[in-house]
């Protein structure tokens, strides 16, 4: 008989995730983001239009306010850190494949956030994800940032 096992993670949902903005708009911010990913060696994935979804079923919930002007989420996966993390922890499968999600509200239509999900601190292995998710992240930031003032 298998037996479920639930637990509590000590972390709370603001120590979970990071967001960083820059002043553009999502399609200039999708391209970078997926150039900086390209740079590290990385494939992306296929873009998932999330504010699209919701607004295609918000209906169904009830729901006319939407969340989003506008979000995607970027999947895409690092071999070598899919390794570190499953050989320290195979449950840790589920952090692969890495995502940054990039998204603009309704009330600041100017301002694209970039937003990623932690793996973690408690290992060398969660460590290194996260550098690598915080390099693109930051990276992104940063060329947004420099296009902005160029303009």
């Amino acid at each position: 008989m298998a037996a479920l096992v639930f637990f509590s993670i000590g972390a709370s949902a603001s120590e979970q995730f990071v967001d960083l903005s820059a002043s553009t708009n999502l399609e200039t911010a999708q391209e970078v983001l997926q150039e900086v990913i390209e740079e590290e060696g990385l494939i992306p994935g296929q873009p998932n239009h999330l504010s699209e979804m919701m607004e295609r079923t918000g209906p169904a919930f009830n729901k006319t306010k939407p969340v989003f002007r506008k979000a995607i989420v970027i999947p895409f996966c690092s071999s070598r850190h899919s390794w570190m993390l499953t050989e320290e922890d195979p449950r840790q499968l589920t952090l692969c494949p890495f995502s940054i999600g990039l998204y603009v509200l309704p009330t600041a239509p100017d301002t694209v956030h970039i937003t990623y999900r932690t793996p973690g601190n408690d290992s060398t292995a969660q460590r290194s994800a996260e550098l690598l998710l915080k390099k693109i992240a930051t990276t992104t930031q940063l060329r947004l940032q420099s296009k902005r003032s160029a303009d």
